[in-house]
């Protein structure tokens, strides 16, 4: 006989059908005014596409759109790119211009051959960082065996843009076209990963505040990163029941495959250690009240980088990470959330 699992009220199956529901309905965008979360290709972003884009181009919108000329498949994608800063640990803002246009070719299949691109220039621009964005981008252009084709440059008055834009549109050619696209994606699948997932967005992150610019970014996790790179300026309130602590570190990446035990004994964790993690003395000091532990990690961190810590201080603590998880399936958790807050002075 099958055990029926709840979810509060709700069986397991009543839970999958409401959210099955929730999925049919259309999409509908609640903001009346555009905000930052609309361009960070999340779940906002989504909507706005489905929900005005879309019925207003009379399309399906993804990262690339297919057409057939005399005979050939060829894919056409198009992107905009706003980072600040310019010039980050491994890049900059030209380099992952040519780099995101190519992938998004790549990933559906495409073999990129062609690109343009537009500049909007903010007055007062400097001639020499902008020759060294032309310049990276040219050589990433012939790293991906593409060719720039044509362009534009706008400049707009001081004050009114973040010193370059850059927007390309990349043209491949299709020469398997029912092989890859997100339509052909089906259970069971392997995912292949270019790279450690995080870098580029904590590199960005790192580059924001001048006391992260020292972190190091290689093939770690990106959590790993921030704490190898930080040291000392580091503190951590993480989720971790007490029996849970060795492979709690090696899941955050503090500590490499079997090396939990070892960082705990060499002391690495305490208050004074390299990676100071729950000085307060996390759920074995406090206990487990849902909502109120999150709540009290979000306190500590935020009294850490004020300086208000008292007896457990972590001296010069410039960013304070929490980690609180819930649910379980497995020998997992179903949900995990990371929170990571940071200091550039402190009055």
């Amino acid at each position: 006989m099958t055990e029926t699992k709840y979810v509060g009220k709700w069986n397991e199956q009543e839970v999958l059908d409401r959210i099955e529901h929730v999925r049919r309905q259309a999409p509908r965008i609640r903001d009346e005014a555009i905000n930052m979360s609309h361009g960070a290709g999340g779940k906002a972003t989504h909507t706005l596409i489905e929900a005005l884009f879309q019925p207003a181009f009379g399309n399906s919108m993804g990262d690339q759109a297919i057409f057939n000329v005399n005979g050939s498949s060829l894919a056409v994608t198009t992107d905009t790119y706003v980072v600040s800063p310019l010039f980050f640990p491994g890049g900059n803002i030209g380099e992952l211009a040519i780099n995101g246009t190519v992938n998004d070719l790549a990933v559906g299949g495409a073999e990129p051959l062609y690109i343009t691109c537009g500049f909007v220039l903010e007055e007062g621009l400097e001639v020499a960082l902008l020759r060294q964005v032309v310049e990276a981008m040219a050589a990433a252009a012939v790293a991906a065996g593409v060719k720039l084709v044509a362009g534009d440059t706008k400049v707009v008055p001081r004050g009114k843009g973040d010193k370059i834009f850059i927007n390309t549109t990349g043209v491949g050619l299709v020469r398997e076209p029912n092989r890859l696209g997100i339509t052909k994606v089906v259970t069971g699948d392997a995912i292949l990963v270019t790279g450690p997932i995080g870098d580029h967005g904590t590199a960005i992150m790192l580059a924001r505040g001048e006391a992260l610019l020292g972190a190091i970014i290689g093939g770690l996790t990106w959590v790993a990163a921030l704490v190898l790179g930080l040291g000392m300026g580091m503190v951590m309130q993480v989720l971790i029941l007490a029996v849970q602590n060795s492979v709690g570190y090696e899941q955050l990446g503090i500590a490499g495959p079997g090396g939990g035990p070892e960082l705990i004994r060499s002391g690495q964790t305490a208050l004074g250690g390299r990676v100071p993690v729950n000085t307060s003395g996390g759920l074995l000091a406090r206990g487990h009240p849902i909502g109120a532990t999150g709540l009290a990690q979000i306190v500590e961190a935020v009294q850490q980088l004020r300086g208000d810590a008292n007896r457990r201080q972590v001296p010069d603590a410039t960013i304070a990470l929490t980690q609180n998880a819930g649910g379980w399936h497995g020998a997992d958790n179903v949900v995990s959330a990371v929170h990571i807050f940071g200091r550039t002075h402190r009055a």
